[in-house]
């Protein structure tokens, strides 16, 4: 439980070293994953089923840099490969350790990691929706990441969070596992208070692609939760919804970026929209020409450079 607790609050505090990025949360996954791995030395240990597939694309990301480092083009950077490879290799052992602390009864543990993310991710919206409603120069809140985009992203994970947790709160009641006093108090405040909060939040950041993402989810988890949901319950979302409308629209009035955001993406122009259809045009042809091995894991960001004087990549890069 106190393992899950510090995780679930250290995650979100993200720093950068220059060569790569660590979240204070690495101090606790670090140690619980050396101690797995010493454990299945004397005896067996479980591991995900996906671990197979995490080992092939540590494999795949170190055979493209190897094959790009021993004919080194001139936007080779040893340094991006190592840094981006321990990136991808922590993410496996993040995802290893998570299967490991959840895995001997994973309602339980899963609704107290969900709980304890989306009570700090919601404090984070309110003080971001309070600075943006005060804030008259086009303020885009950063949360603990120092970056719009993450923390826009880190919202969004915290929405599919508080559903999850709906979930895991219904199934511990229907096999009548009790929670502790101090897990109790969050269950009824899941849906009504820290969704909706979460959801404005992602609004002050007025990040595109966390906004639509969250409406892609929320509209496929919501098509198949319809399926099995009660009239009560049907009559109480859509009265939750025309509240949140009625919010949003409140709040969009206080703050309108997020609209001329929207609005210069519609049309298609602003320096913002022309930077990365370049740079996506760049990605595409580092793929039409390496086309088996890559440029190098964690090298698109130079090749992009090269290629054409951008050196201002942003975070989609890589799609």
């Amino acid at each position: 439980m106190l393992l899950i607790t510090l995780i679930a609050v250290l995650y979100p505090f993200e720093y950068d070293t220059g060569l790569t990025n660590y979240s204070l949360g690495d101090a606790v996954v670090g140690p619980v994953a050396l101690f797995i791995v010493l454990q299945s030395l004397v005896r067996l240990v479980s591991w995900p089923r996906y671990t197979v597939q995490l080992l092939a694309l540590v494999v795949v990301a170190i055979a493209s840099s190897l094959a790009n480092a021993f004919s080194p083009a001139i936007y080779f950077s040893a340094r991006s490969a190592l840094g981006e490879t321990a990136k991808l290799f922590s993410a496996g052992l993040w995802m290893c350790v998570m299967f490991w602390l959840l895995s001997d009864d994973f309602s339980r543990g899963f609704y107290q990691l969900a709980c304890l993310s989306a009570l700090l991710a919601t404090g984070f919206a309110v003080s971001s929706l309070w600075v943006t409603v005060r804030e008259t120069n086009d303020y885009r809140p950063t949360g603990p990441f120092g970056n719009t985009n993450l923390y826009a992203s880190y919202l969004c994970l915290n929405v599919f969070l508080v559903l999850a947790a709906r979930e895991a709160r219904e199934d511990l009641r229907r096999t009548g596992r009790r929670l502790p006093a101090l897990l109790r108090w969050p269950g009824p405040l899941l849906g009504p208070v820290m969704l909706p909060l979460l959801l404005l939040g992602i609004l002050a950041t007025a990040s595109r692609g966390a906004m639509v993402g969250c409406v892609a989810g929320l509209v496929l988890s919501g098509s198949l939760r319809l399926r099995r949901i009660s009239r009560p319950r049907l009559a109480a979302l859509v009265v939750g919804l025309v509240f949140l409308g009625m919010a949003g629209t409140w709040y969009v009035r206080q703050d309108p970026l997020v609209l001329r955001r929207l609005q210069s993406t519609a049309e298609g122009s602003g320096p913002n929209i022309e930077n990365r259809l370049e740079l996506w045009h760049a990605g595409r042809e580092a793929f039409a020409t390496h086309p088996v091995l890559g440029v190098g894991y964690g090298q698109l960001r130079n090749y992009v450079e090269l290629a054409t004087g951008n050196n201002k990549p942003v975070h989609q890069t890589f799609i």
